[in-house]
């Protein structure tokens, strides 16, 4: 299904990762308050716990968690992202590991040790949702469990897609002004704003409008919903005979799962 009623006029189409995450983020504080100390609660339930942030992006949150002394690796694998994340790490004060591989890879890659890390995370609608195909959701995930020390976390969020997939028809009729975003959780800037433009239970694209430049950008997303995300954890955990707890907290229009190994 595609959007009935869509206006681009005067808004230059750029890549997407040629738009200003830093911006869109906003106060980063607020950013993290909004999540009422989810992601902080597992880090502290850890001692001097060591973080790797699976999907970096332009580095707010790697940056943001290093300043709170946190020991924090970031990973970003593309290449534009990369270079703004190294950018920001050098006008910062702190200077995080950074990374570069792609989820795939994880699971055999020279670069990173087995059970080094207490905790990973990715914010910002990412996994599972850049990857299409069930098998690379699947690698992506052992390869994770294979960094992880015993009893680690993994933590992401996700955009709710079980309303998006359930209100397709409805948000499609008027995309920009039907779909619900409250701007407190991944983009707490009010100056930009995201929608769906298509939705099939395959594919989601995404438009995002950054206002006061007049910048348009899309995404297409693989559309996890809590089912399909608790069906694949449990497939692979069956395989690999290990226990684990899973938590799913549905906040605002966001999906925060974490899940732990013991």
């Amino acid at each position: 299904m595609k959007a009935e009623k869509l206006d681009s006029k005067n808004f230059r189409p750029v890549p997407y990762v040629q738009l200003p995450f830093i911006d869109f983020a906003g106060n980063l504080e607020k950013r993290w308050g909004h999540m009422n100390g989810v992601l902080e609660d597992i880090l502290n339930g850890y001692t001097n716990p060591k973080i790797l942030d699976i999907a970096s992006g332009g580095g707010h949150d790697t940056i943001f968690l290093s300043q709170k002394g946190y020991d924090v690796t970031a990973n970003e694998v593309d290449e534009k992202f990369a270079v703004n994340l190294r950018d920001k790490i050098k006008a910062s004060e702190v200077q995080p590991k950074v990374l570069s591989i792609d989820w795939r890879d994880f699971l055999n890659s020279n670069e990173l040790e087995d059970e080094k890390y207490d905790v990973l995370f990715a914010l910002g609608n990412s996994y599972p949702n850049y990857l299409f195909k069930e098998s690379e959701r699947e690698v992506a995930l052992k390869g994770f469990w294979r960094v992880l020390k015993p009893r680690g976390t993994l933590f992401f969020d996700t955009r709710n897609y079980d309303y998006i997939l359930s209100h397709a028809q409805e948000i499609l009729e008027d995309p920009e002004h039907n779909f619900r975003y409250s701007h407190k959780t991944t983009y707490t800037n009010e100056d930009i704003r995201g929608y769906p433009i298509e939705i099939t239970p395959q594919r989601v694209r995404l438009q995002y409008k950054y206002y006061p430049k007049k910048r348009s950008a899309y995404l297409d997303l693989c559309p996890a919903t809590i089912e399909s995300v608790t069906s694949l954890i449990k497939k692979l955990w069956v395989t690999l005979d290990q226990p684990f707890t899973m938590t799913i907290k549905l906040l605002s229009l966001k999906s925060l799962i974490s899940f732990s190994m013991f």
